[in-house]
């Protein structure tokens, strides 16, 4: 759906801006940092575990924010995080008599990363490559079967733990960069995560789509 919007929307932009660039300030950005919301669709993903277990992952759509700071024209230092819940598939799940007992249910995905990005051309609109690490939380919503029991000023409950994992995550990606007159801009891009997942098979990878609007402070 956002590459439906972000392609014929670029295209256009890059049109009109052969007409403006002469009006442009080129050290517009150098110096100066930015803030940026994020909306980001990300792709179905199969996840295989060590246990012989699978989740099927299904396409949604997430958002974030991503503060950064720019060295100069060209270069650019940040750091965002992102958040999603979709939905997924279980494959492999048995019980205890061996029958097999597979679910639906919804995933907590949460992602923070410091990245460098590196824009090809000094002027307002311009291809640019990014590459990023840091960590992604991700929480099954299942509980684990450990319950504990708490009690507060005016209540008391029990309450699990679910099965999540904290892992070491990459990405690398690609995109086009456009800036309006009022320090407004907007950003889209294509890129690829991989995520170091304990007891999984392999490091699983991620495709996603990003749309970007930005404002220059």
């Amino acid at each position: 759906m956002i590459k439906a919007i972000i392609i014929p929307f670029f295209l256009l932009v890059f049109a009109a801006d052969s007409l403006a660039q002469q009006y442009y300030d080129f050290n517009k950005r150098s110096g100066k940092w930015e803030v940026i919301f994020i909306l980001q669709e990300n792709g179905d993903q199969d996840l295989d575990f060590s246990n012989n277990v699978s989740l099927d992952v299904e396409e949604q759509i997430g958002w974030g924010f991503q503060l950064g700071y720019n060295l100069d024209q060209h270069w650019n230092l940040s750091f965002a995080f992102d958040v999603s819940q979709p939905d997924y598939k279980t494959r492999g799940v048995v019980d205890e008599d061996g029958n097999p007992a597979n679910f639906n249910h919804e995933l907590d995905a949460f992602t923070g990363q410091f990245n460098a990005t590196y824009h090809f051309m000094s002027g307002r609109f311009t291809p640019f490559i990014e590459a990023g690490l840091g960590w992604t939380y991700l929480d099954s919503n299942v509980s684990n079967g450990r319950y504990y029991y708490s009690c507060g000023f005016y209540y008391c409950r029990y309450y699990s733990d679910s099965y999540d994992d904290s892992s070491f995550s990459y990405h690398t990606g690609a995109g086009l960069r456009y800036e309006f007159d009022n320090k407004v801009f907007i950003k889209g891009s294509y890129a690829r995560r991989w995520i170091d997942i304990n007891k999984a098979s392999g490091t699983p990878d991620i495709d996603y789509i990003r749309f970007e609007l930005g404002f220059l402070m």
